[in-house]
């Protein structure tokens, strides 16, 4: 498979190699292609990788040695201790430039804790003075976020440079599906999450023969992955899927989600914390005045599908019948996508515009006939910087089958009566499938509000929110009602770097 995005992260490391004797952490989520990343960074370059795996001291130790005599060509015996291993490996990083990973570092320390203090040797003594780059590779976030930030660990401090290896961006994921129908190459990467060899093993012609084949035909490829994920991340499995089911279901307060689960309120909350920090689900950022009580929502798309969609529709699913499987969970499927568009929208945002923050809105907007509060939300809020001047947007996101008509812009215009947006607020509508000519005719006069679809959103064009419009074409596409100020700076995949 062709090596699809990660220029930013290559650079990255392109630009801490030049300089020489670097150390950088990289860590992820599992199969988001930390190793394939730096593969394709050593090409070219003198490396030393090893792939570590569980094993006993005895087996990594003469696995480590093939290793370095494949790098030197020489045959040495297999050393009685690490001390000595590492001795070796510090003799055969005596020429410039050879780069050193321990790919799955948790895997090669585990059971032994006097191993790290090893590798601090190691850097520390027998890499002194010698131009060798050294990279730490991990999928288990706690376990490398604990040896190299925690102050008690022989390891910290020692590597300054950290990469946390994020998913792909939506235009990257479609490049990876040339079979499949645009729209189907959108809906693959809303449920997988751009999370690379998911991609890669979705290569199927259309989105539900991915489905199928993924997750829903007897033994399917990903089966077992989300809650793999828990597994090797966590302790108490049980309790953590608890708390994600019940996100699921619809419970979005602690509250709520410690009743569902059956798990006091206090411990609850430890367990949202961790799940919050390896990435699984994510606190809903309030804006523009909306309520600041901590809401909870899945934030991984594999996470989402699995337990939004799969485990909780288990009974509508036959493996054997697959027309009448996706006729029994159409609704939760339709339901699940629009969520995720959400997401994908939120990214466009950020891709190509300066945001200073990004969230929702949520409120009441009226009472029904009996009384009752009726809350409304804005799909995406954010506050945008453009030259110099700072608006409020508010984004209602379509992916329906339906062009998005006045009742989109009706449920966003009700939400700005009563959020607490400027007077340079900016009213957005996501449409996957177009928009009405009625719409269309009536935002070439509003200077308030902008509409995108799926030609703006694949063609990272940025919206112009100055008040300036665009001419109309004949083809009427709503990409052409503003006037595209050019694609911001390239964003190739999403990356947190830290100095």
């Amino acid at each position: 498979m062709e090596f699809v995005g990660r220029e930013r992260e290559l650079d990255f490391l392109e630009r801490l190699y030049t300089r020489g004797s670097a150390r950088c952490v990289i860590y992820g989520r599992r199969r988001i292609g930390k190793s394939r990343l730096i593969e394709k960074f050593c090409e070219g370059k003198p490396a030393i990788i090893f792939h570590c795996a569980k094993g006993t001291a005895e087996s990594k130790l003469e696995y480590m040695t093939d290793v370095i005599n494949g790098f030197t060509g020489k045959d040495s015996e297999t050393p009685n201790s690490f001390y000595n291993l590492f001795k070796m490996l510090g003799d055969a990083c005596s020429s410039s430039g050879v780069v050193v990973v321990f790919d799955e570092y948790p895997y090669l320390i585990e059971d032994d804790d006097a191993l790290p203090t090893e590798v601090q040797r190691f850097i520390d003594v027998m890499l002194s003075g010698k131009n060798s780059m050294v990279i730490m590779c991990g999928s288990s976030i706690s376990v490398m976020e604990e040896e190299f930030n925690k102050s008690s660990k022989p390891l910290y401090g020692r590597f300054k440079h950290r990469l946390k290896l994020g998913p792909l961006n939506y235009s990257e994921c479609v490049s990876m599906h040339p079979r499949m129908p645009v729209d189907d190459a959108v809906k693959t990467y809303l449920t997988l999450g751009g999370v690379p060899l998911y991609h890669v093993l979705a290569g199927q012609d259309s989105y539900e023969d991915a489905l199928w084949e993924l997750f829903l035909r007897d033994l399917p490829d990903l089966a077992d992955e989300a809650e793999g994920m828990i597994n090797t991340e966590l302790s108490s499995a049980d309790r953590y899927i608890a708390v994600l089911t019940a996100i699921a279901g619809g419970a979005t307060d602690l509250k709520t989600i410690a009743e569902k689960s059956a798990i006091e309120a206090p411990n609850c909350k430890k367990y949202l914390e961790k799940l919050i920090g390896l990435g699984m689900i994510a606190r809903t950022n309030p804006m523009f005045g909306a309520p600041k009580r901590p809401v909870y929502r899945v934030e991984d798309a594999l996470m989402s599908f699995h337990y939004e969609v799969v485990s909780r529709r288990r009974a509508r699913i036959n493996p054997h019948d697959r027309e009448r499987t996706f006729v029994g969970i159409g609704n939760d499927l339709s339901t699940f996508l629009g969520k995720r568009f959400e997401s994908m929208c939120c990214e466009y945002l950020q891709r190509n515009h300066h945001c200073l923050e990004t969230g929702k809105w949520w409120g009441k907007v009226g009472t029904d006939d009996k009384g009752k509060p009726v809350i409304g939300e804005a799909d995406v809020a954010a506050t945008v910087e453009q030259q110099g001047v700072v608006f409020d947007v508010l984004c209602e996101c379509k992916f329906g089958r339906n062009p998005a008509g006045f009742d989109a812009l009706n449920q966003i215009m009700d939400c700005a009566k009563h959020a607490d947006v400027s007077a340079n607020a900016r009213f957005v509508i996501f449409s996957w499938n177009g928009f009405t000519d009625e719409l269309l005719e009536y935002a070439e006069t509003a200077v308030d509000l902008r509409l995108v679809d799926r030609d703006a959103i694949l063609g990272n064009v940025s919206l112009d929110l100055m008040g300036r419009r665009g001419r109309r074409t004949q083809s009427r596409s709503a990409a052409t009602i503003f006037s595209p100020i050019g694609h911001s700076r390239s964003l190739p995949s999403l990356v947190t770097v830290y100095f």
